[in-house]
C-alpha cells in the first residue's frame, strides 16, 4: 500500500458534527477528505492505494471499521462509488419503477447481488442510475444512517456545469482511473455523451478517446479536451492525447473551497470528483 496522508492543525475531532466527510471508494484504492463548511476550507486528505485490486473490497471494509477518522460523527457524508456499471437517463426519460430495469438493459450485472440507486444531476436535467454491490451498500449505510452516494459520473457533469467553464461549443471531459476512464461531453447545459471504457496502456486509452470523437462527429483541431484523474501534462495519457488533439488541459481544482497548507502535496486535479461532492447537494 502507498499513502498520502494531509491533515491540518484546524481539525478538531471534538467538532467533526460540523463538517462534511467525503469517501472515494474503488478497486485501486480508498480516499477521503474533511470539509469545514463554516470556513469553507478542506482540512484533512488520506489515500490508501492498494497493490492489487480489490475485488472483493475486503481491503476496503476494513478501513472502514477501523479507521477512527471515519468513525466520527459528521454532519453530512457522501460516499463517492467509482463503477462503470452506471446509466444516465434524461429527466424526460427517467422512471423510478423502472429503474432496475434501464440498468440491467445497458450493464450486466446479477441484480440480486447490488443494490440499484438513482441520482438527480439537477443542472443537467438527468438521472444517474448505478449499482452497488448489497454488501457494501449496507455495511456504509448502517455506519453512516444519513449518507448520500454517488457514482463518478455526478461530480463529473455538476460540478463542470457548475464551475462556468461549458460553452456553446462541446468540452470534452475525460476522468481517468487505474481500472477505467470516463468520457463526458457537453455543451452549454446540454449533456452530448456519457460513458466508461476499461482500458490497458495509453494507446488504448487513445483509441476510444479519439473513436467517440469521430462517433459524435466532433471537430478535433476545435474540440477542447480536459483530462482529471492524473497529476501533471508529463503524464503518458495527456501526451498521447497530445499527438492528435490541438486542445488538451488538466482541469482546474474546485474554485468554490479552499485548501489548508498541507494540501501541497495534493494534487487536487487528480482526486477531483472526491473534493466536488458538496457541489453535487
Amino acid at each position: 500500500m502507498s499513502y498520502i496522508d494531509v491533515i491540518d492543525d484546524s481539525f478538531d475531532k471534538s467538532i467533526t458534527t460540523s463538517y462534511f466527510l467525503s469517501i472515494q471508494v474503488s478497486l485501486s484504492g480508498l480516499s477521503f477528505s474533511v470539509l469545514d463548511p463554516v470556513k469553507n476550507i478542506y482540512v484533512l486528505f488520506k489515500y490508501i492505494s492498494f497493490e492489487k485490486q480489490d475485488v472483493n473490497y475486503s481491503q476496503t471494509q476494513e478501513i472502514l471499521i477501523t479507521n477512527p477518522i471515519l468513525n466520527y460523527n459528521y454532519k453530512r457524508v457522501y460516499v463517492l462509488f467509482n463503477t462503470p456499471n452506471a446509466t444516465v437517463v434524461p429527466g424526460s426519460l427517467y422512471n423510478y419503477q423502472e429503474t432496475k430495469q434501464t440498468l440491467l438493459f445497458s450493464s450486466r450485472i446479477d441484480d440480486e447481488r447490488f443494490k440499484i440507486e438513482s441520482q438527480k444531476i439537477k443542472l443537467a436535467d438527468a438521472w444517474n442510475v448505478f449499482a452497488i454491490p448489497n454488501f457494501l451498500y449496507y455495511l456504509i449505510k448502517n455506519q453512516y444512517s444519513k449518507v448520500v452516494f454517488f457514482q463518478q459520473y455526478t461530480p463529473q457533469i455538476e460540478a463542470n456545469l457548475l464551475s462556468g467553464t461549458v460553452t456553446t461549443e462541446p468540452i470534452m471531459y475525460i476522468n481517468i482511473q487505474k481500472e477505467i476512464f470516463d468520457i463526458v461531453v457537453m455543451k452549454k447545459y446540454s449533456l452530448l455523451f456519457c460513458n466508461s471504457f476499461k482500458y490497458n496502456n495509453p494507446e488504448e486509452f487513445a483509441y476510444f478517446a479519439l473513436n467517440s470523437i469521430k462517433q459524435l462527429n466532433l471537430d478535433q483541431k476545435q474540440l477542447r479536451v480536459v483530462l482529471s484523474g492524473i497529476k501533471s501534462g508529463s503524464d503518458s495519457y495527456f501526451l498521447m492525447l497530445k499527438k492528435y488533439l490541438t486542445s488538451v488541459s488538466i482541469i482546474q481544482p474546485p474554485q468554490h473551497f479552499d485548501f489548508s497548507s498541507g494540501f501541497k502535496v495534493v494534487k487536487v486535479e487528480e482526486f477531483y470528483n472526491l473534493f466536488s461532492l458538496p457541489l453535487c447537494v
